[in-house]
C-alpha cells in the first residue's frame, strides 16, 4: 500500500495522504502499520483526511498498535457506541429531551494526556470527527520530548528522579481549571515519573499531570504546586506543537506518550461530536541518570517522509 506523509509543522504532526484506512484495516498490511507506526515515532501525530470508517473498523485498526483500554464513564451511557466496546462519544450534543449523546461539553481543554489518572496511561490515542460547528475548534499537540530538551538545566535537576501522584478529577482538564480537591483525595491515585523514557525511541519525555495542585512524592504541598506550576507554564509557553480544525470525516491518531493536547472552546448553540479510542498502556518507565537516552533538539525529517 503506497502512501505518503507530509510533516505538519517544524516540531510535530504529519498529514497522510494516499491511504484508506478502512482498506488497510481490511487488508492487515503489515508493512504499511510498522510505516505508520514508525512515522508516529518521528512525527507523534498523524492526520488522514476524508476518511470513511465503521466502529469496529476504527477498533480493528486501533487493534494493530496493541491491546484497546476504555476511557469511557461507567455511569455516561450516552457516550457508548453500539457495535464497539471500546470507541467512545466525546460531544457537547444533547438529544430534544436534553440528554446528552456523549461524554464531555464544549469548554476549552487544558494541557494533558489521555489516562494519566490510570496505572496505564494509554499509549495511543485516536480521535474520528463525525460533526464539527462551522467554524470548527482547534486541536493542538504538543512536542513533550523538546518541552523536557529546552527546559533549564536547573529545573531539570530539581525534579530528576521525581514521581507525581496523578489523582482523578473529573473536570481535570477543563479551563479555568475548577477548584482544588481536598488533600486527602489528591494523595490518592498512581504515582508516574515526572521524566520518563519511551520505550521504542529511548527519548525522555516530560510527563506532566493534568493540575498544577497534584502532588510530587517527596515535596510539601506547597512546593508541589510551585514546581509543576513552572513546568506546566513553561510547556504552554512552548512553541513546539502544531494545531489542527478537524473537518469532518479527519482521523487523528497520536502517541500519547511524548505528546500533551488541548482543545478550544465554542459556541455552546453548536454541536460537536468526535469518535475517540485509546490503546492500553505499560507503566511509565522512568528516566535515572546514567541511563542511555537520545536527546534531538531538531527534527531530523524532510518535509516528505
Amino acid at each position: 500500500m503506497n502512501f505518503d506523509i507530509y510533516k505538519e509543522s517544524d516540531y510535530i504532526g504529519g498529514t497522510v495522504e494516499g491511504v484508506e484506512l478502512a482498506d488497510l484495516v481490511d487488508s492487515a498490511d503489515e508493512s504499511a502499520i510498522e510505516r505508520l507506526r514508525n512515522a508516529l515515532n518521528e512525527l507523534l501525530v498523524l492526520r488522514f483526511r476524508e476518511q470513511n470508517l465503521t466502529p469496529p473498523q476504527i477498533e480493528r485498526f486501533g487493534r494493530y498498535f496493541g491491546p484497546l483500554m476504555s476511557l469511557k464513564r461507567p455511569n455516561n451511557i450516552a457516550s457508548h457506541i453500539a457495535d464497539a466496546e471500546y470507541l467512545k462519544i466525546i460531544s457537547n450534543v444533547q438529544d430534544d429531551s436534553g440528554t446528552p449523546l456523549g461524554d464531555g461539553g464544549n469548554a476549552t481543554l487544558d494541557w494533558h494526556t489521555d489516562g494519566a489518572m490510570k496505572p496505564l496511561p494509554a499509549t495511543y490515542s485516536y480521535m474520528y470527527a463525525r460533526q464539527v460547528p462551522p467554524d470548527p475548534p482547534k486541536t493542538y499537540w504538543l512536542n513533550a520530548y523538546l518541552v523536557y530538551e529546552s527546559l533549564p538545566a536547573e529545573l531539570k535537576e530539581r525534579i530528576a528522579g521525581r514521581w507525581v501522584i496523578h489523582h482523578y478529577y473529573a473536570a481535570g482538564n477543563e479551563f479555568p481549571l475548577p477548584p482544588s480537591l481536598p488533600l486527602d483525595q489528591r494523595l490518592q491515585g498512581p504515582r508516574h515519573p515526572l521524566v520518563r523514557i519511551h520505550p521504542a525511541t529511548r527519548r525522555r519525555i516530560l510527563f506532566l499531570p493534568q493540575r498544577k495542585d497534584a502532588l510530587v512524592v517527596g515535596m510539601s504541598e506547597a512546593e508541589s504546586l510551585e514546581v509543576i506550576s513552572e513546568l506546566r507554564d513553561f510547556a504552554a509557553r512552548s512553541p513546539y506543537y502544531c494545531a489542527v480544525a478537524m473537518e469532518v470525516d479527519d482521523f487523528v491518531m497520536w502517541d500519547n506518550r511524548p505528546c500533551l493536547h488541548r482543545r478550544d472552546g465554542w459556541d455552546n448553540r453548536e454541536g460537536r461530536i468526535m469518535w475517540h479510542l485509546a490503546n492500553e498502556g505499560e507503566a511509565a518507565i522512568p528516566f535515572r541518570a546514567g541511563e542511555p537516552t537520545l536527546n534531538c533538539t531538531s527534527n531530523p525529517l524532510d518535509s516528505r517522509l
